[in-house]
């Protein structure tokens, strides 16, 4: 089981570094009455990447019990890693091409005005639509799911995977939550760093991870 989770690890740092979740937590977190929310924000979080990689890890395990089912998953991560590689060149070059301050998207504005259930909706649909999550996720759900282990511990990978993924967005609100004065300026400084690197430092991070997921799919296929 280790072994998988060991392979799923890169894939879940790079669902922590996604920043809209992150930029939204940090709003909220600034906001006046962004407590509550920020807790529901986080839940709905970890129940969208939960069940995110949860359907690939289904979807997995019926290809690879089909007759060409482990070329088919190796070939899929070929693809993902593939996909992953070019949105991580889009990134870093449109970057490039944009001059001035970053904008961000016109949904943000009203995220620190959210009220707890809304957050939690946010926080689920921004975990379930994300293409490189998606990606992300379905990476490691073809990995856990072609992985010669247990039920039990196909679902702990995943815990672990979820986990992993969301402690950029869990941690910020833990830590609000035990010294909200003091963490309301460092999550400021945060979140106005992330506005302007968030495109550079996900870029480089999607080409990395890209070219492992690329990698391990082509030693299956060999």
């Amino acid at each position: 089981m280790w072994e998988v989770v060991g392979e799923t690890v890169p894939l879940a740092l790079g669902v922590a570094l996604s920043p809209l979740p992150i930029m939204a937590v940090l709003l909220l977190l600034t906001s006046p009455r962004g407590g509550t929310s920020s807790v529901m924000f986080a839940l709905g979080r970890v129940l969208g990447v939960l069940v995110s990689v949860g359907i690939f890890v289904l979807l997995s395990e019926r290809l690879d019990n089909s007759s060409s089912g482990s070329t088919g998953l190796a070939s899929v991560r070929v693809v993902a890693g593939a996909a992953l590689v070019v949105l991580g060149l889009k990134k870093i070059l449109g970057q490039r091409a944009r001059e001035g301050e970053p904008k961000l998207p016109g949904w943000m504005a009203s995220v620190q005005d959210m009220s707890p259930a809304r957050a939690f909706g946010v926080a689920v649909l921004l975990s379930l639509t994300n293409p490189k999550e998606i990606l992300f996720n379905l990476s490691a759900g073809v990995t856990v799911g072609g992985a010669d282990v247990s039920s039990g511990s196909s679902i702990s990978v995943m815990v672990v995977y979820t986990v992993l993924g969301c402690l950029t967005v869990l941690i910020p609100v833990l830590a609000n939550v035990a010294a909200k004065e003091r963490m309301r300026s460092p999550l400021a400084s945060m979140q106005h760093w992330l506005e302007r690197n968030n495109a550079l430092v996900m870029g480089v991070v999607l080409i990395v991870l890209g070219a492992l997921v690329v990698s391990g799919g082509l030693a299956d296929l060999a």
